[in-house]
């Protein structure tokens, strides 16, 4: 009853949402998805290193993500970018997997013969066109939001290749919006009015600072758009897309990046931006985790990093355009009118274009000009496979002498290297490449007018991160980092809920003689909310990662299930073997207990349980014994579900230790014995269970959240772990994760049971 009691009101609220009410006024589109469907919101938080969020981590300004490590189950993952570390190369990569695009954010392409800056609409346009041909778009069917690539998004939002913000307002009637999100327009209204503030005093500072005049006053209604205006508009369109069940939803949070660009990568106001990106982001998980219209999953990444730069022209006196011309002139015969050298630079790495082929042996000479303007590497290519650097230090060849130029101390060491090679075969690339800076130097320079840059070769430029469930684990992880095409690839899976080529068990990655076992009781895998999900439970299971999963609860192809096994459905998700007994009846159809195994396991026995004569018209029980196998050993676990009545109990616990089961000669040590047992500890069941067998409470006297149910408020423990001769618990945990705390009105008991 406590169960149902909740459902209803996470019900009601979840009918009566203010996204889903503007979805049902306005006529907005639903998705043709289900509550059952595969889901997913991909939160992009621009050109946040993982050196700079380990760093708002530990001083509190990103607490909401700090908990989602902590209590979610969520794992933070090295994310490398790609070399150039640039917004437009990774989304072109994580939105239609293809790799290395572009040589830079500005280029000058080969197909136009005219220069691509990635912030003009049109030129943006015209490269999704080409990606467009080339890739699989990730985000078909859903909506984009303050991207520069739409990836075939059909909704989108702010975004640069489609020039604008007309598509968020479409068909959403601004009185209407007023009226349901009151609160949180005058909130971000007060925020505005928070943040111009401090961009005054930050304009003020910026002067006092020597900071260029129109640039800075510039910067004020930048900043307080990005920071603020925009980045609450999306978590209003992206709570509105979730509800109208959108299969696919991406959106970047730019305000760190803007902020960076000005102040500087570890700058406080840069920081600053963090605390409402973190907010924006529990905001939106929020909505899509209590969202009723698909089984949403969240991602949140970093495309890249961003460091602390010094602005070339400032430190020379200087253009490097201009400095380029003047190195150039003083060195080839022909005439610089006749050259015509383009230099496109935005940010810590240029392309100089020559328009000819340039001879061999002025190489060095050329090299020696560009250092003695003060730029730090240059790089002009030799051959397909080899790439000549120059730098104070003298000059050395690639890939031979890398680790004088990229930092090799990275996991994506040689990935970054090969990358660094290819860019120099790409036909964008320039036919000098100049860097402002390389592993180990103390001034870095960006050949923009900025603070912070990004674009460059150094790791923390590369290195972004990647915050994602415990339940995802791609295969590229085993490397030590994902890139943006591992993203790619699995979103894909996930979307179209095929199986992907990964070991969510994590089975060898345990001490070899350390099970993990968790029992779980999944109340025919109907959520607190009201909807039924099977992928929903796998995806509790897998943020724990267990080896033996005993199920309680199962449906078998009833129609409010869709006529869909579940122990079939949630084994087959995690990639674990299963056998299951349909233990009892519930409205004439079959229901009952599974065991899920990542280590070898084999089916000892099925049967029910004896059904007292006074008490006939209850429901059947049943139990399960397997064989688990690990290392050689035969473990016997057996897994049950007790009725409700106390004589009904008793009875199925004096079977339960007869020679049917835990007293037959072939249940020989180590023994396992976990299920629902509708019975708290100190009970008469218990005591029963206990004169044979070891609970956690016996091994461990201290347990964080002792409740199994029910729902979010777990009251009572009704499910147990019992242990026999040959096990020792070393660990014991209540899982309580807001997906277990949703997913059924029971949360799984984990335990690290130690085989000695």
């Amino acid at each position: 009853m406590p169960a149902r009691i909740e459902t209803f009101f996470l019900h009601l609220r979840n009918t009566y949402s203010r996204a889903r009410l503007l979805v049902r006024i306005l006529g907005l589109s639903r998705s043709p998805g289900d509550p059952q469907s595969a889901g997913l919101v991909l939160i992009q938080i621009d050109a946040l290193s993982k050196k700079q969020l380990n760093a708002a981590l530990a001083a509190g300004r990103m607490p909401f993500l700090k908990s989602l490590i902590q209590k979610e189950e969520y794992h933070l993952h090295s994310w490398y970018s790609g070399i150039p570390p640039s917004t437009p190369v990774v989304q072109a990569e994580l939105l239609y997997g293809i790799k290395q695009s572009m040589v830079s954010f500005s280029f000058r392409d080969h197909v136009l013969g005219r220069a691509f800056v990635m912030y003009n609409p049109q030129h943006a346009a015209e490269m999704e066109d080409r990606l467009s041909l080339q890739g699989r778009p990730l985000l078909s069917g859903g909506s984009a939001y303050s991207d520069i690539f739409t990836g075939g998004a059909d909704e989108t939002h702010f975004c640069i290749a489609t020039l604008g913000a007309a598509g968020f307002f479409k068909n959403r009637y601004p009185l209407v919006l007023i009226l349901l999100h009151a609160y949180s327009l005058l909130r971000t209204a007060l925020l505005m009015v928070v943040e111009t503030g401090l961009a005054v005093y930050d304009f003020f500072v910026g002067l006092i600072q020597g900071q260029d005049l129109w640039k800075e006053l510039k910067f004020v209604p930048s900043r307080v758009v990005m920071c603020t205006l925009l980045r609450e508009l999306i978590v209003i369109g992206a709570g509105i897309d979730v509800a109208r069940g959108l299969p696919v939803i991406h959106m970047n949070f730019m305000g760190y990046h803007e902020q960076s660009h000005r102040r500087g990568a570890a700058s406080l106001f840069a920081h600053w931006t963090l605390r409402g990106i973190d907010d924006a982001v529990r905001r939106v998980l929020n909505a899509a985790q209590r969202s009723t219209a698909r089984d949403y999953s969240v991602w949140l990444y970093s495309d890249h990093g961003q460091v602390d730069t010094v602005p070339y022209a400032r430190q020379s006196a200087n253009t490097i355009q201009h400095a380029v011309a003047e190195a150039l002139k003083s060195v080839l015969a022909a005439p610089l009118a006749d050259i015509k050298p383009v230099t496109e630079a935005l940010g810590p790495m240029g392309h100089i274009y020559i328009g000819s082929s340039l001879p061999p042996d002025q190489h060095g000479a050329i090299a020696g000009q560009l250092l003695r303007a003060g730029i730090p590497a240059v790089c002009i290519r030799q051959s397909e496979d080899h790439v000549l650097v120059w730098t104070r230090e003298g000059a050395f060849t690639l890939p031979e002498e890398a680790p004088r130029l990229l930092d090799s101390s990275v996991p994506f060491y040689q990935e970054m290297l090969d990358d660094f090679m290819a860019l120099f075969n790409h036909p964008d690339c320039g036919d000098i490449v100049i860097l402002g800076g390389y592993r180990g130097q103390k001034e870095y320079f960006s050949f923009a007018l900025e603070n912070g840059a990004h674009g460059g070769i150094t790791s923390e430029e590369a290195e972004g991160f990647a915050l994602l469930p415990a339940e995802i684990w791609p295969c590229s992880l085993e490397k030590g980092y994902l890139r943006p095409l591992d993203l790619h690839n699995h979103a894909l899976c996930l979307l179209k809920q095929e199986s992907c080529p990964v070991d969510r068990s994590a089975a060898a990655a345990s001490p070899s003689n350390v099970l993990r076992v968790m029992t779980y009781n999944v109340h025919g895998c109907l959520g607190m909310d009201g909807c039924l999900s099977p992928g929903r439970i796998a995806r509790v299971i897998s943020q724990y990662k267990p080896h033996i999963v005993a199920l309680q609860e199962l449906d078998v192809g009833s129609k409010p299930s869709g006529g869909q096994e579940q122990a079939s459905l949630i084994a087959r998700y995690l990639n674990m073997s299963h056998h299951f007994h349909p233990g009892l009846q519930v409205q004439e159809e079959p229901f009952g207990n599974a065991v899920l195994s990542a280590v070898p396991l084999a089916l000892y026995k099925t049967g029910p349980l004896m059904r007292h004569p006074m008490l006939s018209f209850l429901e059947p029980r049943g139990a399960i014994w397997v064989q688990a196998e690990l290392n050689g050993r035969l473990i016997q676990v057996i897994n049950t579900h007790l009725g409700l009545l106390r004589q009904e109990r008793i009875m199925h616990a004096e079977e339960l230790l007869g020679p049917d089961w835990l007293s037959h000669p072939d249940c020989k040590p180590p023994i396992i014995l976990c299920g629902a047992f509708n019975a708290l500890p100190g009970s008469r069941v218990i005591e029963l269970l206990q004169a044979r067998l070891n609970s956690f409470r016996d091994s461990i006297p201290r347990v964080r959240h002792r409740g199994t149910w029910f729902g979010r408020y777990p009251l009572m423990r009704l499910d147990h772990i019992f242990i026999g001769p040959g096990c020792r618990i070393i660990r014991i945990e209540v899982c309580d994760s807001y997906l277990a705390r949703l997913a059924s009105d029971h949360r799984p008991l984990l335990a690290e049971i130690e085989i000695v």
